[in-house]
């Protein structure tokens, strides 16, 4: 699957989620070679970072997952995007 290029020039809520799962995932890869983030580790970034509970980062990561963003399977969540400056 090609991956979605991202030019994020705006400073919207989405915008900074996706921000946020692509930092998560840069702390997973220089701990391993994984390319899903677990489950546990998305919950306890992103529960944290936007004060809501689980199921309101799982409604969202569902609805990323339809846009195309990302993949979502048993273990967690695969980036189908990348981001460019400008």
């Amino acid at each position: 699957m090609k991956k979605i290029v991202l030019h994020l020039n705006s400073k919207g809520l989405y915008s900074k989620f996706l921000l946020r799962l692509i930092e998560t995932q840069e702390n997973i890869k220089n701990n391993s070679k994984k390319e899903t983030i677990p489950y546990s580790v998305l919950y306890e970034r992103l529960c944290r970072n936007y004060s809501s509970p689980k199921s309101e980062i799982k409604e969202t990561l569902f609805f990323l997952a339809e846009l195309g963003f990302i993949e979502i399977n048993c273990r967690g969540a695969k980036l189908l995007f990348e981001i460019k400056d400008g």
